[in-house]
């Protein structure tokens, strides 16, 4: 249900009733709407669902499926899942290399943008006591 009420994605659902009640894609085929997100392992009340980050992919242990990993276009590194990248890019109507920024390159480019706009600021004679 986290797929669908949390993601506004249905990628898998319950099928079936009673003790065969299982949780699948849909029709039992591939995860092609699935975002890699994790919602589905962090909610699984038995652990039956697990994701593994690789070097390049997550993958979904139970439907052996691989989601592809968005690469850092400044350092290379993989950091997210790449279908949830698109999506968010898509939701915010920017283009998807916008997005395409790890945590920490993004944190030095804002610290060098601060940088910046504080070393404008000094001796001006616009600050207070100056």
């Amino acid at each position: 249900r986290v797929c669908r009420q949390v993601r506004g994605e249905a990628a898998i659902s319950f099928a079936y009733r009673g003790i065969d009640r299982r949780v699948i894609p849909p029709f039992d085929e591939s995860l092609d709407d699935c975002l890699g997100c994790g919602a589905c392992a962090f909610v699984c009340p038995t652990g039956a669902i697990t994701e593994q980050y690789k070097a390049k992919v997550v993958e979904l242990d139970k439907w052996d499926a691989e989601i592809p990993m968005a690469q850092c276009r400044i350092c290379g590194q993989p950091f997210a899942p790449l279908p949830g990248i698109e999506q968010a890019a898509a939701k915010l109507a920017i283009d998807v290399e916008q997005l395409l920024i790890c945590p920490s390159c993004r944190q030095k480019q804002h610290s060098k943008a601060l940088g910046k706009l504080g070393a404008l600021g000094r001796g001006t004679g616009n600050q207070p006591g100056a």
